[in-house]
């Protein structure tokens, strides 16, 4: 081996071990003061100057960074522009400011180009929007970096307005955030107001037809005069009656009162874990008080550092709108996909282009990065992520031309978030075998309960394989769904019809017995779907284990499920999020639908669907009286209307895949091709152009490559089971699948 390979290593290592430090660190005060020593008063006198025009822009500023540190990290990623990005997601659609954030960067890059990040100038001016109001003044730690990924299906970790205290309490302490802190935040309420459509359901029909009874009877009339019945859901009210423009503790006043706004807030004071610090700010005879200014302040320090990048991680954005340089997971989709070398036939040859240029010119930051640290190596050969850059680097020639880049992906993996060589093992995710010494009998365990539990009732087989696609669309594939509690993934709306639970139960069981905390929830789960579709006559696939179980498990986080109604864009959006391209989603859709309430997730040609869930395409669809969908055979109209007449029970369950229910085959896609496909997500694999070449593809139309449908399947379950899992240190290995250790 050429000793200036030894060399190189060591050399990252070392490297690794001071970006560590670094990172370790984190942020300052005072990060600018040579670099950009006008950057605070910048950001400042921006802020400034947009206030006096619209104080209403305080509030938004402060919502925004809010917003920002619960989905992935303080970085800025808020602030990215794109059809999918944060900004588009629900929570996010009425966010205001953007345009103060760009004003003061775009006087930054004129003071000192590439210098102060967005999240930075977001941090701050969050911080002088509270000032602004009559708030406290503080310091505020900087050197955050901006960060390259922004996706509207990771706002699911959001607080609602409805969540209970409990789930409030989960989702802040997640990032380090205690109750103290919780109360302290959304405090912030003091300034700022809310549309009525997120408040008038307490008013109207909340109990007995009476209003929410934590509100103030008083406050009632005042509110439904406000916000009247079927009026202007868009309309503004104060969240902090009578002192909106005031950072101040007269909100916690007015909970204490019974006119909290939103429902969440009221519970500060209805639960008692939280009414103890509402008490304390407000200086309650008998309690220690707290200075709501001064908590307020710290609170907001230790959020401003949830995630932050530092050191080489992220990039100082030159616009906020638009990153730089971002990782691009669908790299294996442009090259080699097909036989012949080229991308997936699926893919838009426009998007294709699109990917390929910025993968050239993502491999030009990394030579850059790479140049200024003087490292060279003759050659690597280690771990799937260098294999995985060399084929980024064969799109732009000879691989010996770029060792630079080699080396910085081995240095990259090493030094991680700071963790050093740790972080490499951590990140080798699942394999095949992982039980082999451990516990050698954990998948004929898990295969034998399976089995046992099929042959008294068949209908748990698509049970489990749904129960595994919800647990893995939300949080990972890491069991959460397992977990009991009054707030859990369970009490869901689309999980509230999963059912199985007592397989995974009765196997872990087994497993305990024979290899006490060994084997997790999530292994179970993810063999157990495996076996479902064996025992459905369906294919057997090597099944990589070696997850780890989550802690976390909230009801409103299972607001990413696809849903029966989707469109093949959404669906393509949803799954993309994941890392799951346009055959992946035909072929898990080819075994799972979107069932109960709308978005849950069951077998298609093993499993069964409510009349509720497709009955509104067989009357008045279309302007047509009494027209039905017209996707749907209409020969096969009426046989459907007299399985879910329209004063039928909605409950009656039919069979997805008809003639074929009981068989994992592609009899399903013959159904869509024929105009027989019972939910409309369904159907729309074969009317929309994109997915029914794959369909096609399937059912091995004369003129298409044909393919297996079986393999991919295996293929794609394997995909599936890898998001976002949780190796090594990360998680747990439960005792008892249903609650956390």
């Amino acid at each position: 081996m050429n000793p200036r390979f030894f060399f190189a290593v060591a050399v990252m290592f070392a490297m690794a071990a001071a970006l560590a430090h670094a990172h370790a660190q984190g942020t300052r005060l005072g990060f600018y003061a040579r670099t950009c020593p006008r950057a605070e008063s910048i950001v400042r006198s921006t802020v400034q100057s947009h206030f006096r025009y619209n104080p209403a822009i305080a509030p938004g500023l402060l919502r925004m960074h809010f917003h920002d540190c619960f989905v992935q990290g303080c970085d800025a990623s808020i602030l990215i522009d794109g059809p999918n990005s944060e900004k588009t997601a629900p929570p996010n659609r009425l966010l205001r400011g953007y345009e103060v954030i760009d004003d003061a960067k775009t006087q930054l890059e004129a003071a000192c180009p590439g210098v102060v990040s967005c999240a930075d100038i977001l941090t701050l001016a969050a911080r002088d929007s509270v000032f602004l109001t009559k708030g406290i003044n503080w310091q505020v730690p900087t050197g955050r970096r901006d960060g390259r990924v922004s996706l509207a299906s990771d706002t699911f970790n959001l607080p609602g307005f409805t969540e209970s205290i409990d789930s409030q309490k989960q989702k802040f302490a997640a990032f380090g955030l205690n109750t103290r802190d919780l109360v302290a935040l959304v405090g912030g309420h003091t300034i700022g107001t809310s549309a009525c459509q997120f408040f008038s359901y307490r008013l109207y029909n909340f109990t007995n037809g009476g209003p929410d009874p934590t509100i103030n009877p008083t406050f009632v009339p005042k509110l439904q005069a406000l916000c009247p019945q079927n009026g202007d859901g868009s309309r503004r009210i104060d969240l902090d009656t009578g002192s909106g423009n005031k950072f101040d503790v007269s909100f916690f006043a007015n909970l204490r009162n019974g006119r909290g706004i939103l429902e969440s807030d009221q519970k500060l004071w209805t639960d008692a874990s939280t009414r103890s610090f509402v008490q304390r700010f407000l200086g309650k005879r008998g309690t220690r008080p707290l200075n709501f200014n001064v908590e307020f302040a710290r609170s907001m320090v230790k959020m401003s550092n949830i995630g932050v990048k530092t050191g080489i991680n992220g990039e100082i954005r030159k616009i906020c709108s638009a990153f730089i340089f971002s990782y691009n997971p669908n790299l294996p989709f442009l090259y080699n996909f097909t036989t012949n070398g080229g991308p997936d036939t699926t893919i838009n040859p426009t998007i294709v282009l699109i990917w390929t240029q910025q993968w050239k010119q993502e491999i030009l930051v990394f030579k850059a990065l790479i140049k200024e640290s003087r490292v060279s190596l003759s050659m690597l050969q280690t771990s799937w992520e260098l294999i995985f850059a060399g084929s980024a680097l064969s799109m732009a020639g000879d691989c010996s031309k770029h060792k630079f880049f080699l080396v910085f992906v081995l240095f990259y993996m090493a030094a991680g978030a700071g963790a050093g060589a740790a972080s490499v093992k951590g990140h080798r995710g699942t394999r095949v075998g992982f039980y082999s010494t451990s516990c050698p009998l954990a998948e004929s365990i898990v295969t034998s309960t399976v089995q046992s539990h099929l042959q008294s009732d068949p209908s748990v087989g698509p049970a489990i394989l749904r129960m595994h696609f919800h647990d893995c669309f939300v949080r990972g594939c890491d069991a959460s769904i397992l977990i009991d509690g009054p707030d859990s993934e369970k009490h869901a709306a689309p999980n509230l019809g999963v059912r199985g639970y007592e397989v995974i139960d009765d196997a872990k069981a087994q497993l305990e017995a024979t290899c006490p905390g060994v084997v997790s929830c999530a292994d179970v789960l993810a063999l157990a779907a495996r076996d479902a579709v064996f025992l459905a006559k369906g294919p057997k696939w090597d099944v990589p284990t070696g997850r780890r179980d989550g802690r976390i498990s909230l009801a409103s986080d299972a607001d990413n499920l696809p849903s029966f109604a989707d469109s093949i864009e959404e669906l393509k959006r949803k799954f993309a999020a994941f890392g799951l391209n346009n055959r992946d989603l035909v072929t898990l859709i080819g075994e799972q639908s979107f069932l109960d309430f709308n978005r849950s997730v069951g077998a298609h040609t093993i499993g069964t669907t409510a009349c509720q869930f497709f009955s509104y395409r067989l009357f008045n669809f279309t302007t047509t009286r009494n027209g039905a969908d017209p996707s749907i055979n209409p020969e096969f109209v009426s046989r459907l209307r007299t399985l879910c007449p329209p004063t039928s029970n909605e409950t009656r369950r039919v069979a997805l895949d008809m003639d074929s229910a009981g068989s994992f085959d592609t009899s399903f896609f013959k159904n869509l091709r024929k105009g027989r496909g019972i939910l409309e997500s369904d159907q729309r694999l074969w009317t929309d152009a994109s997915t029914r070449s794959i369909v096609e593809s399937y059912l091995g139309v004369r003129g298409l490559r044909s393919v297996k449908f079986n393999v991919e399947f295996g293929k794609s379950m394997v995909k599936m089971s890898n998001i976002q899992v949780k190796t090594g240190t990360d998680g747990e290995i439960r005792q008892i699948c249903s609650a956390i250790n």
